[in-house]
């Protein structure tokens, strides 16, 4: 059994004394809802967004899926045209609510086609900040993904005291380079320095995986996505065999390499902005239904991992991780 802890976050909370009109109030004919991913069907954290949506919105709306499969498609050009294929097919459906999962589909979708729209839009699990996006407009509601780096601190600064330095290793990516500077913060004002790695492979990735625990004294593993050669077996052996630092992640598919996760959760996010695309269309204005962040994470624990380090995390974290 999974558990999970919470840690406390800020939620923005945006409110209208405008009616938005009556595109959500709509009567007569079954509602249906669009979910424009901005990755790929068979990606782990897309799957468990879209499974989410689809359990909360039984009842509510009929369901369809559009995939913008960016992640294993790089690049503007093939993000452009996806972003004109869900243009067409949200002008031909007219769906009730659109949830937009993760960046790119806010990217190039919703800010350059239907930034004045009178559809309503929910975003999930964009990346720390809408800032970038000036958003909320007033059609739009939804969820920021943010990672739990304070209580990863908690947790280096018990096992490891003396601890000055933090290695930031991940994946070459757009959303990536986002995350960075937010991760970085959170662990400069804990009073660490942080040294970047960025990898453009399975392959590099593991090269700067040696690197960085020579050079650093905790490793986070930011993500893996994005490396096409990337076989968890083959960098699971990897980890198990040339572990010599603590390292941590806040993804569940980064423990077979990682010795404990703070795992974010797609469920979570995809519960949340089902809620608010309920009330959405239920006729409740898009700009009033508060803005929210993901606030849970499941603790795990990769124990051989572990072992290796002759550290120990503290007993709070341990009594509720899930151990591999």
């Amino acid at each position: 059994m999974d558990y999970r802890l919470g840690f406390a976050i800020t939620s923005s909370v945006f409110f209208s004394l405008i009616a938005f009109g009556t595109h959500a109030q709509t009567p007569s004919k079954e509602k249906t809802c669009l979910h424009v991913a901005s990755y790929e069907a068979d990606l782990e954290w897309t799957a468990g967004v879209e499974k989410s949506l689809r359990e909360k919105m039984v009842g509510a709306c009929k369901l369809e899926t559009f995939f913008m499969e960016t992640k294993k498609n790089p690049g503007d050009e093939f993000a452009k045209k996806k972003g004109l294929e869900a243009r067409d097919l949200i002008t031909k459906m007219k769906p009730d609510v659109v949830f937009l999962s993760d960046d790119n589909a806010i990217k190039w979708l919703l800010l350059p086609y239907f930034k004045e729209s009178t559809i309503p839009f929910v975003f999930i699990g964009v990346n720390w900040s809408i800032e970038p996006y000036k958003l909320p407009f007033k059609h739009t509601t939804g969820v920021i993904e943010v990672a739990p780096i304070d209580a990863m601190v908690y947790e280096v600064k018990k096992a490891l005291p003396q601890a000055k330095t933090i290695a930031f290793l991940t994946i070459d990516t757009e959303t990536e380079r986002k995350e960075f500077p937010h991760v970085a913060k959170r662990f400069q004002a804990a009073g660490y320095s942080v040294k970047e790695y960025w990898a453009t492979s399975a392959a590099d990735w593991r090269k700067l995986y040696l690197q960085a625990q020579d050079e650093t004294d905790f490793v986070y593993l930011s993500n893996k996505l994005g490396a096409p050669d990337w076989k968890d077996e083959e960098n699971s052996e990897f980890a198990k065999k040339n572990q010599k630092k603590l390292s941590g992640g806040t993804y569940v598919w980064l423990t077979p390499v990682a010795t404990f996760v703070m795992a974010k959760s797609p469920t979570e996010q995809g519960e949340i902005a089902s809620e608010q695309g309920k009330k959405v269309l239920s006729g409740q204005a898009p700009n009033s239904v508060p803005v929210t962040a993901n606030k849970l994470y499941d603790a795990v624990v990769n124990t051989e991992l572990l072992k290796k380090t002759g550290l120990k995390l503290s007993e709070g974290f341990m009594r509720r991780a899930k151990a591999l």
